[in-house]
C-alpha cells in the first residue's frame, strides 16, 4: 500500500471521526432520522392503556423497590402529582437519580420510595420528577412528595385527547388514586415536541387540550394543572421550516392556556433550557438539563404554593 493511499485513508477516517462527533452533538443526518425510528420502534409496546402497559421490564424494576404504606404519607403537608406527556415527561433523560429525602412513586395502588426510572412512565434513564420532589422537601415547601408519573415518549397532543388511545392512562391512573384514598394535588403536563411531525396548528392543539382538561376535572380532580413550555425535540438547524412554524405554533398555544381558563397555571420554559451539556441528543435531557428542568419547576411552585383549587361546574372560556 502507497504512502498516498494510508494518507488517503488516514484523511477519511478523520472526517468521519470527525463528522460522527458532529452529528452526535448537532443531530445532523442520519443521526435525528436513525433517532426517530429506534423510537418508533421502541415504543410501539407502550400503545396501550394504564391497565396493560406494565412491561417485562417494568415487573422487574417494580419487584426491586422499597415499598411503603400509602396510608402513612397522607397529610396536609403532601404533594401529589400527576406527570404526563411524552418522553421529557417520562425517563428519557440522560443520568439517573435517586432521591434521599421523602419522596414517592406511587403505581398500581402502592407506594415506594422513588428512583429513577420510575414506574409508570416509559424509558429507562432518569427522570425530571425525582430532582424536583428532592428539592420541594429540602427547601421545605412540602414534607413529602408523590409522584405519579404515566408519560409516554413520542406522542402527540391528540392521543392525549378524550377519544385518544393515551386518554385511558389519564382516567386510569385518576380513579385507580381516587379508589386509594389519595387526593391529586398538582398535574403536571409536559408535551408538545411530537406536534412537529404533524403541523399541528395552534388552534388544534388548544381545542385538544382543553378537551382532555375538561375531562380530567369531569373526574373530580381540582389541582391545578401546569403546562410547561416545550417544542424543542431538534437542532434549530435541522428544522424545515414548516416544522419551525409548527414549534412556533405550539410555543404560543401554551402561552395562551393558562389565560383560557382559571385551573390552568404557566409551567416553566423548557425550550429555554437548551444549550449542549443540558440536551445529549438535542432533545432530551442530560444531568445537567434534567437539574436546571428541576429548578424550573420548583421556581414555579415556589410562586404559586399553595395552589388554589378548581372550582368544579359550569366551565367559563374556551369550550
Amino acid at each position: 500500500m502507497t504512502v498516498k493511499r494510508l494518507i488517503l485513508i488516514a484523511a477519511l477516517v478523520g472526517l468521519g471521526c470527525g463528522y460522527g462527533v458532529y452529528a452526535c452533538r448537532t443531530q445532523a443526518f442520519p443521526l435525528a432520522q436513525l433517532r426517530d425510528l429506534y423510537r418508533y420502534a421502541s415504543y410501539r409496546s407502550y400503545d396501550c392503556n394504564y391497565d396493560d402497559c406494565r412491561s417485562v421490564q417494568e415487573y422487574a424494576i417494580h419487584r426491586e423497590r422499597e415499598e411503603v404504606p400509602c396510608t402513612s404519607l397522607i397529610g396536609p403537608r403532601t404533594l401529589v402529582a400527576l406527570a404526563f406527556g411524552q418522553s421529557n415527561a417520562a425517563n428519557q433523560g440522560r443520568e439517573a437519580f435517586a432521591p434521599r429525602r421523602e419522596v414517592y412513586n406511587y403505581y398500581y395502588g402502592r407506594c415506594y420510595r422513588a428512583r429513577d426510572p420510575l414506574l409508570g412512565a416509559t424509558g429507562t434513564g432518569g427522570s425530571v420528577w425525582s430532582r424536583l420532589g428532592e428539592r420541594l422537601v429540602e427547601v421545605g415547601l412540602y414534607d413529602r412528595v408523590i409522584l405519579v408519573t404515566i408519560a409516554v415518549g413520542g406522542t402527540a397532543m391528540a392521543r392525549w385527547k378524550p377519544g385518544g388511545d393515551m386518554h385511558p392512562r389519564i382516567r386510569r391512573a385518576v380513579t385507580d388514586l381516587q379508589n386509594h384514598g389519595l387526593t391529586f394535588t398538582h398535574l403536571f403536563w409536559v408535551q408538545g415536541e411530537e406536534e412537529r411531525h404533524y403541523g399541528t396548528s395552534e388552534a388544534a392543539y388548544i381545542q385538544d387540550f382543553l378537551a382532555m382538561e375538561q375531562s380530567i376535572r369531569d373526574l373530580g380532580v381540582t389541582a391545578p394543572l401546569y403546562v410547561a413550555i416545550t417544542t424543542r425535540c431538534n437542532s434549530p438547524a435541522n428544522a424545515t421550516p414548516a416544522m419551525a412554524a409548527t414549534q412556533a405554533a405550539i410555543h404560543a398555544a401554551q402561552r395562551r392556556l393558562p389565560d383560557l381558563r382559571p385551573g390552568i397555571h404557566p409551567g416553566p420554559d423548557a425550550d429555554a433550557i437548551d444549550s449542549m451539556d443540558d440536551r445529549h441528543d438535542a432533545c432530551h435531557f442530560s444531568g445537567h438539563g434534567l437539574d436546571r428542568f428541576a429548578t424550573a419547576w420548583l421556581e414555579v411552585l415556589r410562586r404559586e404554593t399553595p395552589p388554589t383549587p378548581v372550582a368544579l361546574g359550569p366551565r367559563n372560556g374556551v369550550p
